[in-house]
């Protein structure tokens, strides 16, 4: 470890670590526009300025590594007075739109005015207007509002590796801007919003949705494939307006692809079921779980339990997967669980960034729970298939969850050959009209669970909204079904569902509370 002094302070930091990195990790604040941790450093901006004891001049701390007794003083009268003449620069032909711009709230430009700018404005000639274009499907750019930071060029030439945007012409008149002919519409290109620390590239998806102030921020991880992006999701009046990558240097870094940030217009979709259904007609929670809980246990005091198959998505948590090994171990002992999956495409390999062709969460999940499953799709769907043809299943349990009706074209075969479907999903299907029972679920967006990604990391969701429908959970669902069959006295939480996940060897040592922000990884 190094030992550097900081504003009269000693610390010991790694050696190599930067002055404004050394600065962040002991809560020391020095202010910066160009540097982000998962770029390379441009050290354009001249913000993160700070004095070192024996250097002739203010060195920019996001370019300065530590060395052994180094002395810094980010709080010197010569600093605040450079950070000061630096904001007036970069303010000089900045438009006063922060009333119009999605930016605001969230914009380092207000934020470093107020803390190090000048109270007065000194310059009284014309600004330079620059030009305002879509620079593709989802980015639009604002030339005028741009500080020429150049995180986004970067982020195409060393993330993405697809080098749509650089800088053009000289001086003042410099400017962010596509190649020829171009357009900015990798699978990542949404990122250059995020990560632009003013309002010059902004999103064509959420543009004058909403004021940042005004929303309820909730954080998650993106089901949409099996890396399990960390998200933070962004409501108002229990709407989702926005999800945006949050930072797992682990998993995502701090970028998401832009089909897992959009694909959320299903949770407020009208197609949503909103009440459990039996025949077509609306039906109590009470007679749902008790006609489900009926068949069940006519299937197993008949001994013909074989005449059941319970076909789980890859899109179900680990409490729901728990609760139907539990149901089918005391119940339907020997009934096929059987498993399907969005189909699997290969990885989107981008520079510094990877986007999985397994588009299901919780693939992972499956193959710990179920411990003698190997092969998720496929193989499960061609048995069903078979055991559907020669009738020997009557009921068909699906619980699905997979969001924009993807249920896989082979298991439509099987439709006509079952007898009884039962469905528990959160939005309508191609086996709705079929289904004699159909209970609603939740969303990823209205309840709690932990998935494994296909690094074997344990992560969680947590609500963002209220649930918009009388939905419940899966493993709520099927907890109550056991109740009614003389299982369980009460409904447990997530939490209370992952302490009896315990008997698993791979939850052993995990403590559902534990599992933080980063996720936890498993010995699988």
């Amino acid at each position: 470890m190094v030992n550097v002094t900081i504003n009269g302070k000693q610390y010991q930091v790694e050696p190599g670590t930067s002055v404004i990195e050394a600065c962040k990790q002991n809560g020391i604040k020095v202010p910066y526009y160009c540097y982000h941790k998962n770029l390379s450093v441009a050290g354009n901006c001249r913000m993160c300025l700070v004095k070192i004891e024996k250097l002739p001049k203010l060195a920019i701390a996001c370019a300065t590594p530590v060395n052994e007794g180094m002395v810094v003083d980010t709080q010197a009268p010569e600093v605040l007075k450079a950070r000061e003449s630096i904001m007036e620069f970069q303010l000089i032909n900045h438009p006063l739109d922060c009333p119009v711009c999605d930016q605001a709230g969230e914009c380092k430009l207000q934020n470093y005015s107020y803390d190090h700018g000048r109270p007065i404005g000194r310059f009284k000639d014309e600004k330079v207007v620059k030009h305002t274009k879509d620079f593709g499907d989802h980015v639009k750019y604002w030339g005028s509002r741009c500080i020429l930071c150049t995180r986004c060029v970067r982020f195409t030439e060393e993330i993405s590796g697809t080098q749509e945007l650089a800088v053009f012409n000289r001086g003042d008149h410099s400017e962010i801007d596509i190649f020829p002919g171009n357009e900015i519409n990798n699978p990542l290109s949404m990122n250059v919003v995020d990560i632009c620390p003013v309002g010059a590239l902004v999103s064509s998806d959420f543009l004058y949705q909403a004021r940042v102030w005004f929303m309820e921020r909730k954080e998650s991880i993106c089901l949409e494939c099996s890396v399990g992006c960390n998200i933070r999701i962004d409501s108002l009046n229990n709407e989702i307006k926005r999800i945006v990558p949050r930072d797992n240097q682990d998993v995502n870094q701090v970028f998401m692809c832009d089909h897992g940030r959009l694909n959320f217009g299903y949770i407020q979709s009208e197609n949503r079921v909103k009440y459990p259904m039996s025949n077509g007609k609306i039906i109590s929670w009470k007679e749902g779980i008790g006609l489900l809980s009926n068949i069940i246990n006519g299937h197993s005091n008949n001994n013909t339990s074989n005449k059941v198959s319970i076909l789980v998505s890859a899109w179900n948590s680990n409490e729901t997967l728990y609760m139907v090994h539990k149901l089918q171990k005391n119940y339907l002992k020997e009934s096929l669980v059987l498993f399907y999956s969005k189909e699997k495409t290969n990885d989107q390999i981008f520079a510094k960034f990877r986007i999985s062709g397994d588009k299901n969460p919780n693939t992972m999940g499956i193959k710990t729970i179920f411990n003698n499953v190997h092969d998720i799709s496929e193989k499960s769907i061609n048995q069903l298939i078979n055991q559907a043809l020669s009738n020997s299943i009557d009921t068909l349990i699906l619980i699905g969850g997979i969001p924009n009706d993807s249920i896989p074209n082979k298991l439509k075969e099987i439709f006509d050959n079952v007898k009884t479907i039962i469905l528990l999903e959160h939005s309508q299907n191609a086996l709705s009209e079929k289904a004699f029972l159909s209970l609603p679920t939740l969303t990823f967006a209205e309840k709690s669970g932990s998935y494994i990604n296909d690094q074997k990391r344990i992560q969680r969701i947590f609500p963002a909204v209220e649930p918009i429908t009388s939905g419940k959970s899966e493993d709520h669902i099927i907890q109550e079904v056991i109740i009614s069959l003389g299982g369980a006295e009460k409904v447990l939480s997530s939490s209370g569902v992952f302490d009896e996940m315990k008997s698993i060897p791979a939850f052993k040592n995990i403590n559902y509370r534990s599992i933080k922000n980063r996720g936890t990884l498993l010995n699988i």
